[in-house]
């Protein structure tokens, strides 16, 4: 029987590789094979959601507010954890100005008043990232200064360069590596520092492919998750093992240092979607206009193929 062609859309570019390190295990080790698929990975000019919901891919990744805007609104759901921000995993981080650490006035939470910080308005994932740090000393954003810069390019590196943030998101390792070499920003908050048990980043489906062939949804998660599971065992210590960490680097094509000085991602074994969790995520949304008042979350999930990865 020939195998299901599935695609997969990512992040472009070469340092988002290692955001999807167990999708490069289960296509490399065969895993995908196995469970007969044929998995393709896509890199779209704008972002997996996007490409998901007009079916250029079957599969892709984003946060649970994209599957609620009006343009994307039943075409996709979210399915599974991608990444979950646990104690010494996560990849995303909070880096904040070398001097401002130096002379002690960041701190703690509290001292993050009165701060400038990073933050393009219109994306969830973003506010929440601040709004964890702002809630735990009693702040919102009305106590900091928001500067709108996105997550990469020129109007980002002038800003840094410019003195005009103290606080911002770093995503990708290799980027936060390079701002923190420049000399400018150092790690301040990282992983499940910003919130433990955070569902930072989810497996989404398109609901045309859910429709069309569930047993291909739960095959491809059940391959998935293998590549999970090995990713976990081989950072189980917090770094890479030294038997892991050459097949990481290659697959992830980072360089050793890099990955043995970042945090391993916080791909969960268990991907199930905590809905409870995930609701009160989104009254944090709603609260600010940044998520539908009228949309519940059960529209937007589809809790089926997470259910187990040995369920057939």
């Amino acid at each position: 029987m020939a195998a299901k062609h599935v695609r997969f859309a990512r992040y472009p570019g070469q340092s988002a590789r290692i955001i999807f390190a167990p999708l490069l295990i289960a296509q490399e080790r065969g895993y995908f094979a196995e469970e007969g698929l044929d998995v393709t990975v896509v890199e779209p000019e704008d972002h997996p959601w996007q490409a998901v919901a007009r079916n250029d891919a079957e599969i892709g990744v984003g946060y649970i507010d994209y599957c609620a805007q009006p343009k994307y609104l039943g075409r996709i759901k979210a399915v599974a954890v991608q990444e979950r921000l646990e104690p010494g995993r996560g990849l995303p981080a909070l880096l904040a100005r070398a001097a401002l650490l130096d002379a002690g006035e960041l701190r703690d939470e509290s001292s993050l008043r009165g701060k400038r910080i990073g933050l393009t308005w219109g994306r969830g994932d973003d506010y929440l990232t601040f709004f964890w740090l702002l809630e735990r000393a009693g702040l919102t954003l009305a106590d900091v200064t928001c500067v709108a810069v996105p997550h990469e390019g020129e109007l980002r590196r002038k800003a840094l360069a410019g003195g005009e943030i103290d606080i911002i998101i770093g995503r990708r390792p290799r980027q936060i590596a390079v701002e923190e070499a420049a000399g400018s920003l150092r790690r301040w908050r990282a992983g499940a520092q910003i919130r433990d048990g955070w569902q930072n980043r989810f497996i989404i489906y398109a609901t045309s492919f859910i429709e069309r062939d569930p047993a291909a949804g739960k095959a491809f998660l059940r391959a998935h998750q293998r590549g999970v599971e090995e990713y976990v065992r081989g950072t189980v210590s917090g770094y890479p093992s030294p038997e892991f960490l050459p097949y990481l680097a290659q697959i992830s094509e980072e360089t050793p240092d890099l990955l043995m000085n970042s945090l391993p991602g916080g791909f969960p074994c268990r991907c199930a979607i905590d809905v409870v969790d995930l609701e009160r995520d989104i009254a944090e949304m709603r609260a600010v206009e940044l998520f539908p008042a009228d949309i519940a979350v059960a529209e937007l999930i589809d809790t089926r193929f997470a259910a187990g990865r040995d369920e057939p």
